[in-house]
C-alpha cells in the first residue's frame, strides 16, 4: 500500500505527463516572431546574424533523377533548388497543430507545395510521417486561373525567387482559406507587394526564423552555366537569401506563440 506522499508524488507524475502530451511545442532550432512583433525581424544581412549563422558546410546534391523533368511551365534554372530537410524539421511542431486541430493525424493531413522542382519535397515530408503531400508538375498559375486547385489542409511551399511569382503566390494564400507555411527570403516582408498581396491577412502572419541559414541543393541535371551561380563556383548547395517561415494558421493563438518566445 502506498504512503499519502508517494500518492501525492504519482498524481502530480500524472498532472504533468497529461499535460506535456496535450502540449505542442516549436522546435528549439527556430525562433518564432509573432505578428505584433514585426519590428524585431532584421531587415538587412548583417542584423539577421543575430537570428541566423551562415554554414559554409557543403552538401552534395540531392535529387531523384540526374535527366531534368519536363517541366508543364515555364522555368528559369536558376530557380530549381530543393529546399533542405531541415527547414521542413523546423515546421513538424506546427503541422503536427493543424492536424490536431482538424482532427487528422500527421499521416493524414493534406500538404500542398503547388511548385514542383524534382520531386523530392514528398520524399523529405515522407520521412517525417507526412504522407499526403501533393506536389505534382502541374502549372499552378494555370490550376488558379481554372480553378481546379486540388483539395487540401495547408500550404507548404518554397516557391521560385525570380519574377513575380512571390508576390502571385502571396495573393493566392491570401485569398485561399488554408493555413500557410511559405519559406521566403528575409527583405519579403519590408517590400509594399507584401502588405498589399496580403491585404488584412498580413497581420496575422507569424514568422519562423532558423538558427542556422538554409542552403538549398539544384539537382544535378542543373547546368553550372544556366543554373544558381554557386554551381559555376564548385559549390553543392545556394543560399543567395537568408530564409524563414512566413506563418498564418488561424488555430495557432498569439497566447501559444507567446511560449516560445
Amino acid at each position: 500500500m502506498k504512503s499519502s506522499t508517494e500518492e501525492r508524488r504519482d498524481s502530480s507524475y500524472r498532472r504533468k505527463r497529461k499535460s506535456r502530451k496535450n502540449t505542442c511545442t516549436i522546435t528549439t532550432s527556430a525562433t518564432v516572431v509573432p505578428p505584433q512583433k514585426k519590428e524585431l525581424l532584421p531587415r538587412s544581412k548583417e542584423q539577421l546574424s543575430s537570428f541566423i549563422n551562415p554554414t559554409s558546410k557543403r552538401l552534395k546534391t540531392v535529387c531523384n533523377s540526374d535527366i531534368a523533368p519536363q517541366h508543364a511551365f515555364g522555368v528559369d534554372e536558376r530557380d530549381h533548388c530543393e529546399t533542405p530537410l531541415d527547414a521542413y524539421k523546423d515546421i513538424v511542431q506546427i503541422l503536427d497543430f493543424v492536424a490536431k486541430s482538424l482532427g487528422k493525424k500527421r499521416c493524414s493531413l493534406r500538404i500542398y507545395d503547388p511548385y514542383f522542382c524534382n520531386g523530392g519535397v514528398k520524399d523529405k515530408l515522407k520521412s517525417l510521417g507526412f504522407l499526403e503531400v501533393i506536389n505534382e508538375n502541374k502549372d499552378f498559375y494555370h490550376d488558379i486561373k481554372h480553378r481546379s486547385i486540388p483539395d487540401h489542409d495547408i500550404i507548404v511551399t518554397n516557391p521560385p525567387y525570380s519574377g513575380k511569382h512571390i508576390e502571385t503566390l502571396l495573393r493566392f494564400s491570401a485569398s485561399n482559406t488554408k493555413p500557410f507555411l511559405l519559406l521566403l527570403p528575409h527583405f519579403v516582408y519590408t517590400k509594399q507587394y507584401y502588405g498589399s498581396s496580403l491585404l488584412k491577412q498580413a497581420s496575422k502572419v507569424f514568422f519562423l526564423v532558423p538558427s542556422k541559414r538554409y542552403s538549398y541543393a539544384p539537382p544535378s541535371w542543373v547546368s553550372s552555366s544556366t543554373g544558381s551561380t554557386a554551381l559555376a563556383k564548385g559549390k553543392f548547395q545556394t543560399a543567395p537569401f537568408p530564409s524563414f517561415w512566413y506563418c498564418r494558421a488561424p488555430f495557432i493563438s498569439n497566447s501559444w506563440l507567446s511560449k516560445f518566445i
